[in-house]
């Protein structure tokens, strides 16, 4: 006595729509601390070349006895960072804009001369 039954019953389309809702409550909050955690991730990458390229410039200094000082421009420019741009030539600071987030890098002036992300002490 069955009927050929087409469709689904509300019953079914209500428990799929819960069912959607949970799985979108639980994702949304996950997918945005990944791309924290990303975000996060490419500026860390960015604060190890910029180190990495401070280390070697200041191993050129002390191998070719120079004294000249060393600034943004020549680190970022041997580091050899893409869509990293320095705003003035010699400036304590460094900002980079990583997806929505902006970080600044410092630089202490000392003997060797140190790059940090102030906001960031854990790096």
């Amino acid at each position: 006595m069955l009927k050929n039954r087409k469709g689904f019953t509300l019953i079914e389309l209500i428990v799929i729509i819960v069912i959607i809702g949970i799985l979108a409550a639980v994702a949304i909050p996950r997918y945005v601390d990944l791309t924290t955690q990303a975000q996060d991730g490419t500026a860390r990458g960015i604060l190890g070349g910029l180190r990495s390229a401070n280390a070697l410039l200041y191993a050129a200094r002390i191998l070719n006895v120079t004294t000249t000082t060393q600034d943004w421009t020549g680190i970022v420019g041997s580091a050899g960072l893409q869509g990293v741009q320095v705003s003035g030539s010699g400036t304590q600071y460094l900002t980079i804009t990583v997806g929505a987030v902006t970080y600044s890098f410092s630089m202490d002036t000392g003997t060797p001369p140190i790059i940090t992300c102030p906001a960031h002490t854990t790096w």
